[in-house]
């Protein structure tokens, strides 16, 4: 039992860590959407946030055909991975927070912010189940794909001859 406690830090770490690469993810694949379709007068797909908010004026611009289901990819992964990051990782302010590592009735490990002294007002925040989150890269990054194939030939990009 002390083995696996004297871990704890290290599995925190490690899911900290798939958020933090999980969004450089994100954002790299938002770049390489603008960097194959090309740029968009007034729009920047410059991180995955700007892909979320901006992806339907993109493709109208782009005349673009969006996979089903693209825009809750976009979302969800949005909210559950960038957000999350951002607000409960990178930005995590409040002198009563402390972060901690859960365990849950099925021994999935999560990421908490737990309130020291709670009032009604604050929310007791818990990072997705890695495996969920894994899922869902996997199924956008397979709409990306499908995008992809979908224009080809609408790409800024030209082969040599």
């Amino acid at each position: 039992m002390l083995n696996y406690l004297s871990n704890i830090p290290l599995v925190h770490l490690e899911i900290e860590s798939f958020y933090l690469f999980g969004k450089i993810f994100l954002d790299k694949i938002a770049l390489f959407v603008q960097y194959y379709f090309g740029q968009a007068r007034g729009i920047s797909l410059i991180s995955h946030n700007k892909l979320t908010t901006s992806h339907e004026q993109y493709g109208i611009a782009k005349n673009l055909i969006y996979p089903e289901g693209f825009s809750d990819s976009l979302q969800f992964l949005d909210q559950q991975i960038c957000n999350y990051r951002d607000k409960q990782i990178s930005h995590l302010q409040g002198q009563r927070t402390n972060k901690a590592t859960i365990f849950d009735s099925s021994g999935h490990t999560k990421i908490a912010a737990l309130q020291i002294y709670p009032t009604e007002r604050d929310v007791q925040v818990q990072s997705t189940e890695l495996s969920e989150l894994m899922n869902a890269i996997d199924v956008y990054v397979q709409r990306v794909i499908t995008l992809i194939e979908t224009n080809r030939l609408k790409t800024k990009l030209t082969l040599k001859e």
